[in-house]
């Protein structure tokens, strides 16, 4: 268990609402004693530039290295504050038990207290396909470019090129919905595919990532990793088809193929490597291309002097300044 004492704002300035997770906030300049003593604090720092500024992380005080003895409720607490700050603040003192990130993770996963809610393949599966329904949009026949763009950009490669053909309509096997495998706060697969409850997408995070990041004290905790919208751990959802897309192609899983596609049929697959991706890396690679014929070739340039470095071509040109 730990001791932590923590302010409020009773009025939050719009700003911090659209971003800000938690509420936590110490008074500008604050100073606090606890039982006579003076506590260290982890908050904001006026700005030299300007007095009326102030930046910097607030951090709850721990105050449980000052208490003799385990059993806090038992214990007189003398806790005094003052600060530079004319607005209302809330004192919050509270006993608390710390829940490392893999502790929570196994709690999330368990099937006691604490689980959080699963999706599992066949109800992902419905789950994605009425996402479809709301989703996505099917190009006709159009004289207006501007509509045909606009409905281009939620279809996937293949349908854009079908209906760029001529071909007017799209059947269901054509309308597909790529998904990301690559967890975007590790960059790494996923493992355990979650998301928010309420988020209005079907990309996922991983768990233990999620837990790990949002471990340290910051303004912007407890975010969603695709959407941003605020998603406490109670809210999460694991993703049965993610899950299950994963345990079939986890191996296969890399950089450049790192997307699952999803028809409108129920029909998924792992896509092949991304081609655009790294198709100039590979044709500059070839030898005897020309790529590879202009990385041969280098400009350096030193004091006064540029040099050209080619196979069968060297040349130094001195450059000499000339004052008037």
């Amino acid at each position: 268990q730990r001791l932590l004492v923590r302010t409020l704002p009773l009025s939050i300035p719009a700003k911090y609402k659209d971003y800000r997770s938690d509420t936590h906030l110490w008074p500008k300049g604050s100073f606090l004693q606890f039982n006579q003593q003076y506590c260290t604090l982890h908050q904001r720092k006026q700005q030299q530039h300007d007095a009326t500024l102030w930046k910097g992380l607030s951090q709850p005080l721990d105050l449980t290295g000052y208490i003799s003895g385990k059993n806090f409720m038992n214990q007189d607490i003398n806790l005094a504050i003052c600060s530079k700050d004319e607005d209302a603040y809330a004192i919050q003192v509270a006993v608390c038990k710390y829940i490392s990130p893999d502790k929570l993770y196994d709690l999330c996963m368990g099937l006691g207290y604490g689980r959080i809610a699963k999706f599992s393949y066949d109800d992902a599966l419905q789950n994605a396909l009425k996402y479809f329904e709301k989703e996505a949009v099917v190009l006709d026949d159009s004289d207006d470019e501007g509509d045909q763009a606009a409905a281009a950009a939620s279809l996937s490669p293949s349908s854009k090129q079908n209906n760029a053909s001529g071909s007017g309509s799209s059947s269901e096997t054509d309308i597909k919905l790529n998904l990301s495998l690559i967890c975007p706060m590790s960059m790494a697969a996923i493992k355990t595919p979650v998301r928010g409850q309420k988020c209005k997408h079907l990309n996922c995070f991983d768990l233990r990532n999620y837990l790990h990041y949002n471990s340290k004290v910051c303004g912007g905790r407890w975010r969603c990793a695709v959407c941003e919208d605020f998603v406490a751990v109670e809210d999460l959802v694991y993703d049965g088809l993610i899950a299950k897309v994963l345990e079939v192609h986890g191996k296969d899983i890399c950089a450049s193929r790192d997307q699952m596609q999803l028809t409108k049929d129920g029909n998924w697959k792992l896509l092949e490597q991304n081609k655009l991706r790294y198709q100039k890396r590979k044709a500059g690679s070839l030898p005897g291309s020309s790529q590879q014929d202009e990385n041969n070739a280098s400009h350096v340039a030193k004091k006064g002097k540029f040099e050209t470095t080619n196979h069968n071509v060297a040349m130094t040109n001195e450059v000499i300044d000339i004052d008037d």
